[in-house]
């Protein structure tokens, strides 16, 4: 888990050296984790219930995902005590994991509540400090890939360290990922 700053300052005035604490902080810091894919309009053959939401442990460590949620009104979801994820594996969370399993052919890590909404939505991913991990803002219209709203294709970001919340670093994708 990170240590904020006022508790590092608690720890060090208790007699545990700086330095630990920090180094023991960064290993597994929840920095890494980032939003690379969402499917918020899937296709209206397939419908709503094919949503997810791609994680990505963009890091060289695994993460301790306890007390990790998405803080916004609208689609909710917080990760299990004693959830991780390994160094550069992707997970999933879907609207429907039963549905999910059936249509992409692999079990989806977990299930989120309330749906992704098909216009905009901030998917605001934070510690159970608050503090902000990644954030997007999606859109179902341009500078967004607009090729992901309705008709299949899901938003795939292009490139795991460019800044996620820019539209330019999505695109629409049919692309299969299982």
């Amino acid at each position: 888990a990170c240590i904020a700053g006022g508790i590092l300052i608690v720890y060090v005035n208790m007699g545990a050296r700086a330095e630990y604490l920090l180094t023991a902080s960064l290993m597994a810091a929840p920095a890494a984790l980032v939003i690379s894919k969402i499917n918020y309009n899937p296709d209206t053959v397939s419908g709503n219930n094919l949503e997810f939401i791609e994680l990505t442990n963009n890091g060289n460590a695994s993460v301790n995902l306890t007390g990790i949620y998405f803080r916004q009104l609208g689609m909710t979801y917080s990760f299990p005590s004693g959830s991780t994820i390994a160094a550069n594996q992707k997970i999933f969370l879907a609207e429907d994991t039963a549905r999910f399993r059936e249509f992409y052919g692999f079990k989806a890590f977990d299930l989120f509540h309330h749906e992704l909404s098909d216009n905009s939505f901030d998917l605001l991913l934070s510690t159970g400090y608050g503090d902000i991990i990644d954030r997007v803002i999606y859109s179902d219209s341009a500078p967004w890939p607009v090729g992901a709203d309705g008709t299949g294709a899901y938003l795939k970001l292009t490139n795991l360290n460019a800044d996620n919340s820019l539209a330019s670093n999505w695109v629409a994708s049919t692309e299969c990922f299982y």
